[in-house]
């Protein structure tokens, strides 16, 4: 492969990226399938085999570690990395034959070795490239906190109120001249007997919502001022870099005619820009969340007004590529972790790898069909894995 708009110093090439992902991670996939295709080696760790069907042992004293694991090559050795993706499948797999009682604590001591572990590799290399740390993944992933660093940084955001509270969430309705959305902290999905899925979107209240003090004081919700919203961006961060689509929703392909949510339509896509100074709050906002990679949701409304909706620190980016052929965002991603460098600029004068090509290999037909496989028996284990 001609890799003439990409040199790296070739002492690197003795290091190799380390992809933390799942199988059915299309993103992991074909990023392992890029680096390679450019020369480079990378190391697949899917935590999400262990304790069930994985197997690790690591054993320290004063003077050595020794880090064995029965399903990848991942090692404590020092500077062995460009790069540390921890990109999916953060939560152990434990077996169903425990007794409930014991499944919890299962749970922990794994979660924590599997924590421990990761730290210990960070640690052992010293200047690799972190995208993103568990650490700063779970508190980047705080929609409170999001919203009050937006508001900190001069972000237009929409008028919020977090709340368990019937009372305030009745008044905030009214306030806002009975034209709110709920949306949750965390993705939710329910799955009936029969296999289908229930998603919980951002979805409009209506004031029959806020009548069940109980059902309101059982869990807090995002509640959000209505916005005319014309369409949305989504913005992808890394490095010295930002990729912005445009997403118009065009028809609803979703049965709940309350949700709002862009993911309950079909979209049109189309490359856009953001001003100069909306692109240098963005940036700061990535420094000030530790993050080193980030997407980010902007809703444009019918007055131009932008107005920041959240982040997701290992949000999708194919997606991008896969309606805008020519917005090159695997090649850069890629490069990206190749370079290790957290102040990396992408140029896009030699696209080495694209998207439409991985999907046209052995491994992007076997992944398609997987994919389809499982998803048509509900088993894919991220139901947000397309556009989230």
């Amino acid at each position: 492969m001609d890799t003439r708009g990409f040199e790296i110093n070739n002492l690197l090439k003795n290091k190799s990226v380390l992809i933390m992902s799942e199988n059915m991670d299309l993103h992991g996939i074909a990023v392992k399938w890029a680096i390679e295709s450019l020369g480079f080696s990378t190391t697949w760790w899917q935590r999400s085999l262990f304790p069930i069907d994985d197997e690790i042992s690591v054993s320290l004293n004063c003077k050595d570690i020794d880090l064995r694991n029965k399903q990848s090559e991942i090692t404590f050795e020092p500077n062995q990395y460009l790069s540390i993706w921890n990109r999916r499948g953060g939560s152990p797999k434990i077996s169903k034959r425990l007794h409930d009682a014991d499944t919890n604590t299962a749970f922990s001591e794994s979660a924590f070795l599997l924590s421990g572990v990761v730290d210990c590799i960070t640690n052992q290399n010293e200047g690799a490239l972190v995208v993103n740390s568990p650490t700063i993944r779970r508190r980047a992933d705080e929609k409170l906190l999001q919203l009050y660093l937006a508001r900190q940084l001069g972000l237009k955001i929409p008028k919020t109120l977090i709340s368990n509270s019937q009372k305030d969430v009745s008044k905030f309705f009214h306030e806002n001249n009975n034209s709110i959305v709920a949306k949750s902290q965390i993705p939710a999905v329910w799955t009936q007997a029969d296999g289908v899925r229930n998603f919980l979107f951002t979805s409009n209240v209506e004031e029959d919502h806020i009548l069940n003090a109980e059902s309101i004081a059982a869990s807090p919700m995002i509640f959000q001022e209505s916005l005319d919203i014309d369409f949305e961006v989504r913005v992808i961060l890394f490095g010295h870099n930002i990729f912005c689509i445009k997403r118009t929703p065009i028809e609803r392909t979703r049965r709940q005619v309350a949700a709002v949510d862009i993911k309950c339509f079909d979209v049109r896509s189309e490359k856009y820009e953001l001003d100069g100074v909306l692109r240098e709050k963005l940036f700061k906002y990535l420094k000030l969340l530790g993050l080193a990679y980030a997407a980010i949701d902007i809703a444009v409304c019918k007055n131009g007004n932008h107005y920041f909706l959240e982040v997701n620190e290992s949000g999708q980016f194919l997606f991008l590529e896969s309606e805008i052929p020519d917005m090159s965002i695997l090649d850069a991603f890629a490069k990206f972790l190749i370079s290790g460098d957290p102040a990396f600029e992408y140029d896009d004068s030699q696209i080495d790898v694209r998207f439409k090509n991985f999907m046209l290999t052995e491994e992007g037909v076997s992944f398609a069909e997987a994919y389809e496989e499982n998803l048509a028996k509900g088993l894919l284990p991220n139901p947000f894995e397309i556009v989230e």
